[in-house]
């Protein structure tokens, strides 16, 4: 893209994504420029509201436009079972479903193993012995808690 540094620009920032190639952000960025006027800015606008409007539930760390998400929310949910999670998309997927009912702890990030295992792990730089016991305080009939991480992973810390 020669003498295009806008295009270069949004490719870039397309480019940031993952699992967003090169290739894949240059053709992200031509779309963007296909669009009308009006839908690059719906876009735009969509991208700022998520950003301005979503933070993470007090509970669960997932992802709302509360205080509190809908799933922490609702009396439907078993609060005597925590499923922990490393993302908010794997939420949504287990959500999907249809089959879980209990509530949910949002890592926001990976662990390795042994961090895990020894106790050290940190999710936000807090404890996660120390998230769970905030969350139990919460939540006084929990009695399980089940794991949805995928093994072997690295530590990820997605915050900033």
């Amino acid at each position: 893209m020669q003498n295009a540094e806008p295009l270069e620009n949004l490719a870039d920032q397309f480019a940031r994504f993952p699992g967003i190639g090169r290739k894949g952000a240059v053709r992200m960025a031509y779309e963007v420029m296909s669009m009308s006027n009006e839908q690059a800015m719906e876009l735009a606008k969509a991208i700022e509201n998520a950003k301005v409007k979503l933070h993470r539930c007090r509970l669960c760390q997932d992802y709302t436009a509360n205080e509190v998400c809908s799933i922490c929310a609702s009396p439907k949910r078993d609060r005597s079972v925590i499923c922990v999670v490393e993302s908010p998309r794997d939420v949504k997927a287990i959500e999907r479903t249809h089959e879980f009912n209990g509530l949910y702890h949002v890592l926001h990030g990976i662990l390795k193993r042994t961090e895990y295992s020894a106790g050290n792990a940190r999710a936000h730089g807090c404890p996660l012995r120390t998230e769970l016991a905030t969350f139990q305080r919460f939540h006084r009939h929990l009695q399980y808690v089940c794991h949805h991480l995928r093994p072997y992973a690295t530590f990820r810390n997605t915050s900033g």
